[in-house]
């Protein structure tokens, strides 16, 4: 049985209606989806200016050279939901999509392949992998997002190369050393009898590593060279000269929001205004709309003020330590969440909580303010 479309959306409209009725739209952002006069979809759109966008297709004063978008000859009712932030809009969209439009569903949601890196420690000569899917299920561990393939292939190549793990496992298989052992950048441990037991605490380093921070490790990489060099061990300071410039690679911009996917935690927070009355004076207020997210889902946390931060702190919280369903298609999520993290000014604030054992009402209010400025404490 289908969802009635007052369900799905916020408010409604009919639309033998006048110019200064669809003026009554909210101007913010939101999704907007016109209906036949059996309520059937037409058009679902994702838009900036909910109002501007409603009087475009429908607006009676339409110029002649408009008519090409305008529905109002099949359009008679007309849906909307208003949303918070960009996130929110394109999150809702999508999922509309798959509600209403099903079948072009891979025509409509246009996202970003999400890209990371695993690696299954299970695996005989196991090794870090660039990959586009993720599957939870089994031993496999996966480090993301990263913007690019090629940021992945970096990444992978990094780890590979600094803990001496196999390249090309596919020679393996065939009995014989590849071109790595040949040019000397790698040791070829699958060629040597019983060396299975120290790849494998090789694999367990190089997880330990990529967990990070890569800070700490180019730390004690660095300790470890003084002390053979101090030792006259200059072939083996070297080597570790070597795995520090490897690692030292992965500290770039690209890799900010890398990390451990199932531990994958960042808090996302929109600015917005309400118009609030009173003494009878009607004056604008800042409003904050929290959202939580991890590897599996995107939840609303609440709207707040700077005055309420602690109760939203609080659901924070326990949404963090909640269990709850996972969304259906974790490719699609994933590519949701790489569109925002690696725009060249992701809107709004974004931070990472998975380093994080507490974040307090100080340091969200700091970060609010270098945000969005310090304006934002005087309206509040």
């Amino acid at each position: 049985m289908e969802t009635p479309l007052e369900e799905l959306f916020e408010s409604s409209l009919s639309l033998d209606l006048t110019d200064d009725t669809l003026r009554q739209i909210p101007a913010g952002r939101g999704v907007l989806l016109f209906a036949d006069p059996s309520r059937r979809p037409i058009q679902m759109l994702l838009s900036a200016n909910l109002r501007r966008t409603a009087l475009a297709k429908l607006s009676e004063s339409r110029q002649e050279t408009d008519r090409k978008a305008d529905l109002r000859p099949i359009a008679r009712f007309l849906y909307y939901t208003p949303a918070p932030c960009d996130l929110h809009s394109t999150w809702l969209y999508n999922r509309l999509v798959h509600i209403l439009f099903s079948d072009k569903s891979n025509e409509l949601i246009c996202l970003p392949t999400p890209h990371c890196v695993r690696i299954d420690p299970d695996e005989d000569w196991a090794s870090f992998t660039p990959s586009s899917r993720l599957y939870p299920e089994g031993s496999a561990v996966y480090w993301g997002l990263l913007p690019t393939r090629k940021a992945a292939e970096l990444f992978a190549q990094a780890l590979n190369e600094s803990f001496d793990l196999c390249r090309n496992p596919r020679f393996i298989r065939q009995g014989h050393n590849c071109t790595y052992f040949q040019m000397g950048v790698c040791a070829a441990p699958c060629m040597q009898t019983g060396e299975e037991n120290h790849y494998r605490q090789a694999v367990r380093q190089a997880i330990e590593a990529a967990d990070g921070p890569i800070e700490h490790i180019l730390e004690s990489l660095s300790s470890q060279m003084k002390i053979q060099a101090g030792k006259m061990q200059f072939e083996k300071a070297q080597t570790i000269k070597n795995r520090i410039d490897q690692m030292g690679r992965l500290k770039v911009r690209s890799y900010r929001w890398t990390q451990r996917m199932d531990k994958l935690k960042i808090l996302h927070i929109s600015q917005s205004s309400s118009t609030v009355s009173f003494e009878n004076l009607r004056q604008k207020k800042t409003v904050f709309s929290g959202y939580l997210i991890s590897f599996d889902r995107i939840e609303k946390v609440a709207n707040f003020t700077l005055s309420s931060i602690p109760t939203f702190l609080d659901r924070t919280y326990k949404l963090q330590n909640s269990h709850r369903m996972a969304c259906e298609n974790l490719s699609e999520h994933l590519g949701l969440v790489s569109l925002f993290l690696y725009k060249s000014r992701p809107p709004g604030l974004w931070l990472d909580l998975s380093q994080k054992s507490l974040i307090d009402e100080l340091m969200i209010k700091e970060a609010i303010v270098g945000c969005f400025g310090a304006k934002t404490v005087s309206e509040n």
